[in-house]
């Protein structure tokens, strides 16, 4: 009995195609050169007036971590200047425990840093490997033995 309806066509046609291109960088740390460092100390406001303090290790990691990102290579002064003062004003906020500061370092790190895996692929950026660690990879795997030889073997003592 015959299915109701058109007949489907020969060849799916994209009728709507991507108007956005995929970003691609390789997947190697940034070496730089960086046009902003972090500073030393930052300056708070307390009730009894401005008090400077350093900044604590772990925002120094952090930032090490972030500025080798591969996409670092793309960002221009002003998002270098966002990076530092998220590091700045932020992180080394939620490194002293101030909850809201957690919440406001996770959200600059998802929508603009793009640290998480998840924001890249939402921004549609990919990490490419570079050729020799492709070259290497194969190379490798070329030198795996064929198994064929001691499977036969195993069924035939079967």
């Amino acid at each position: 009995m015959a299915v109701p309806g058109r007949t489907p066509s020969e060849k799916s046609v994209t009728r709507h195609p991507s108007r956005v291109e995929t970003r691609e960088f390789l997947d190697v740390p940034f070496e730089g050169p960086w046009p902003l460092e972090l500073p030393a100390y930052r300056t708070i406001v307390t009730k009894d007036g401005q008090v400077t303090v350093p900044l604590q290790d772990a925002t120094f990691r952090w930032f090490e971590e972030v500025k080798r990102l591969p996409h670092a290579v793309a960002w221009d002064e002003a998002m270098w200047g966002f990076v530092v003062d998220t590091a700045v004003n932020v992180v080394d906020s939620a490194n002293c425990g101030i909850a809201s500061a957690m919440t406001e370092q996770r959200q600059r790190e998802a929508g603009e840093i793009l640290k998480t895996a998840e924001s890249r692929f939402k921004a549609r950026m990919v990490y490419k490997k570079p050729v020799e660690v492709v070259e290497q990879v194969a190379a490798e795997l070329a030198d795996v033995t064929d198994i064929s030889t001691r499977r036969r073997r195993l069924l035939d003592n079967a």
